[in-house]
């Protein structure tokens, strides 16, 4: 018997109940990411056309292979390969053909059961941020923003008073929160300051300043600055009374420097999410491993930069003082 299962609840659902093997259909990118995570205990890739006979150390079965192997067994079936009709009817077609007792579930349709609705920052429960703008719903991937805005809004909470934000993030989500906003290209009507951040007094002020530093330098949106994103960390660290700085890893090779140089200092904390979903988890000091988490953040930025889907950045940096 095959059987869809059409949404992640139900699959969630499913597989805490009925633990059985998981096969990854078609050892594709998106295969190869699901394995990567290690969230689900993966037994092998399937794929008709694969010219390679194991993936992140798993076998690559033919389907005839799979027919012969998993025979008289209960399977989950989780299609890699896309989620277009005619590839959906083509693998239940393909397994029903094998006579396997399997559940399929599509991970392009079934990703937020691999994440959760929360995170924990600095030994705190936050609730992940869900909004229209460049963010997401917890039914998707969503970008860093998730996390981003919730540790800001706790941290607006703090720091009410004398409050400036470099770049111009918080008017796309909560219009005329922050009365000081300095950006140098943002045509936003709530900016109230087109300057370079070298150009502002930041002496005594509160200062938030959510994924900017690393367009800093880089020409971006036709602003030309020869100062670096580095030297606008150390600028805002230096002359505010309290901070708060949140910036992708592996977008300005000048923050990842700042990052490696520093992230043994309290205020440096680094977070990092699987592939698929929204799970983000703080990573300790100890096991701080930038060119890993450099690697795997590469791969899959490309993945879903390539295919223009929200959420491409995997780790993410918050600097708080």
């Amino acid at each position: 018997m095959v059987e869809l299962i059409s949404n992640d609840v139900d699959f969630y659902s499913e597989y805490k109940k009925d633990v059985r093997p998981i096969i990854v259909w078609g050892a594709s990118d998106w295969g190869k990411l699901l394995s990567d995570e290690q969230i689900l205990t993966i037994e092998c890739f399937c794929d008709r056309n694969s010219s390679v006979e194991e993936l992140n150390g798993l076998p690559v079965y033919s389907i005839d292979e799979l027919k012969e192997k998993y025979r008289n067994r209960s399977v989950y079936i989780m299609n890699s390969i896309g989620t277009a009709e005619i590839k959906e009817d083509s693998v239940y077609c393909s397994v029903s053909s094998l006579g396997l007792d399997a559940k399929i579930c599509n991970v392009h349709k079934n990703i937020a059961f691999l994440g959760n609705s929360s995170f924990v920052y600095q030994g705190k429960k936050y609730h992940l941020f869900s909004h229209i703008h460049n963010c997401g719903f917890l039914d998707e991937r969503m970008s860093e923003r998730a996390i981003e805005i919730a540790i800001a809004q706790k941290w607006l909470e703090n720091h009410s008073d004398n409050i400036i934000e470099i770049g111009a993030v918080t008017p796309y989500y909560f219009p005329n929160l922050i009365q000081d906003i300095v950006d140098p290209a943002d045509g936003h009507y709530l900016v109230s300051c087109h300057k370079s951040v070298f150009d502002v007094d930041l002496i005594g002020k509160n200062v938030l300043c959510i994924s900017t530093v690393e367009h800093i330098g880089t020409g971006e949106y036709g602003v030309v600055e020869e100062r670096t994103a580095y030297m606008a960390i150390e600028k805002i660290l230096q002359e505010s009374k309290h901070c708060l700085i949140t910036t992708p890893l592996g977008e300005n090779p000048l923050v990842d420097q700042y990052l490696v140089d520093h992230y043994q200092n309290d205020m440096v904390n680094v977070f990092e999410r699987n592939g698929f979903g929204n799970q983000w988890k703080a990573i300790d000091k100890t096991d701080f491993d930038y060119e890993r988490m450099y690697k795997h953040n590469k791969m899959v930025r490309e993945i879903y930069i390539r295919r223009k889907l929200l959420g491409a950045n995997n780790v993410n940096i918050v600097i708080e003082k």
